[in-house]
């Protein structure tokens, strides 16, 4: 049985089985989260394989990094033993952006020096994150890359977005949802400069701003809303597998679905996005791939598995379509001409894999 057919059996019932290669792509957005801790022991079969399709669409491709893209505590100062080794996380991922391609990089926990967390790349204090990230959003762009090719943190700087990005056929509206988790936030004089400030700093100016976002969009635009935290998954995060499981559930962890912070920012941004719901709101965190239906937005996707090795389980939930847990990979969007967007779903298992699932999110005509 091939790849593609087992995709068929594994992921879902209702899955629909694509077309090898669409015809007359508009748009291509891949979505790869958490791949800032590959297992050097291991082959990195996720980015190569990705480099190699971003190649093939060129200047038609975005790749959005969905957060935790340096682990365990973002970018360490230039001074500190450690940074050669930041810097070759970073690069596996910039080098996959292929000349004339687009490369975004959301801001994820780890990222913002592990909430406060510590560890051996020198940051200690949640004070410390938001000058930590600061310095991924400086550093990014000055990282060597293709010729042609474009590379950036959105929303850069520390600030909560919402960032919109307009494509032909897609609209992307990004956020850095560690913003509303981190424990301190620091509001200084970059965020009264027009060039690199903040355009939102409460609460409601981000909520307003995501509503007003979805809502003026451009004729035969998809709307995709992106940031590093799911609002809805299956994994640890969630509070399911895994012996901890339970305690998760209770112990108000600003990480974890059922915290304190993360349930206010889940609900504000829910009672934004239902005014206009988008087709999908695509979040990382969580180390698997999930195709669930959305409540407030048609699709909610987590694709937090680019780092080779380090898959976690995911729970199969009433609104999944697609479960790929312990394993790595990323997915793929196709917009074609019409009204079409066929999902794809890419799975490796240390040195071998590919295609295992399929969907058109929205039919050809």
């Amino acid at each position: 049985m091939g790849l593609g057919a087992l995709g068929a059996v594994v992921g879902c019932r209702t899955s629909h089985v694509a077309t090898p290669n669409p015809t007359g792509v508009v748009e291509t957005i891949f979505l790869i989260g958490d791949a800032g801790e590959p297992d050097p022991r291991l082959p990195d079969i996720v980015l190569d394989s990705l480099a190699v399709q971003a190649a093939a669409v060129g200047q038609r491709g975005t790749i959005l990094f969905l957060g935790d893209n340096i682990y365990p505590s973002g970018t360490a100062d230039s001074s500190s033993v450690n940074y050669a080794d930041v810097l070759r996380r970073l690069d596996a991922q910039i080098k996959t952006v292929p000349s004339g391609g687009t490369g975004i990089f959301l801001p994820g926990n780890h990222d913002w020096s592990d909430g406060g967390q510590g560890g051996f790349f020198g940051a200690a204090t949640a004070a410390d994150g938001l000058f930590v990230i600061r310095r991924q959003s400086a550093l990014i762009p000055r990282r060597p890359k293709h010729p042609g090719a474009t590379v950036m943190m959105l929303p850069k700087g520390g600030c909560p977005g919402p960032v919109v990005v307009d494509r032909e056929r897609v609209r992307l509206i990004l956020l850095d949802s560690q913003w509303w988790l981190h424990n301190y936030i620091v509001r200084d004089s970059v965020s009264d400069d027009p060039e690199n400030g903040c355009s939102t700093h409460t609460m409601g100016e981000i909520t307003q701003a995501v509503r007003d976002s979805l809502k003026t969009t451009h004729p035969g635009q998809s709307v995709i809303v992106a940031s590093h935290h799911p609002l809805r998954t299956g994994g640890p995060h969630g509070g399911y597998c895994g012996a901890f499981a339970l305690f998760r559930r209770w112990a108000n962890t600003s990480q974890d679905l059922l915290g304190k912070s993360y349930t206010l920012m889940r609900d504000s941004l829910n009672s934004a996005l239902k005014t206009h719901p988008p087709l999908i709101y695509a979040a990382g965190h969580d180390h698997s791939l999930q195709v669930m239906l959305g409540r407030t937005s048609s699709y909610a996707l987590v694709s937090g598995a680019g780092s080779i090795g380090k898959g976690e389980c995911a729970a199969r939930l009433r609104q999944s379509l697609y479960v790929g847990q312990a394993t790595s990979g990323f997915m793929r969007l196709d917009f074609v001409p019409g009204d079409s967007v066929l999902l794809r779903v890419y799975r490796y298992d240390s040195h071998v894999g590919g295609e295992v699932y399929s969907r058109w999110l929205r039919d050809q005509k």
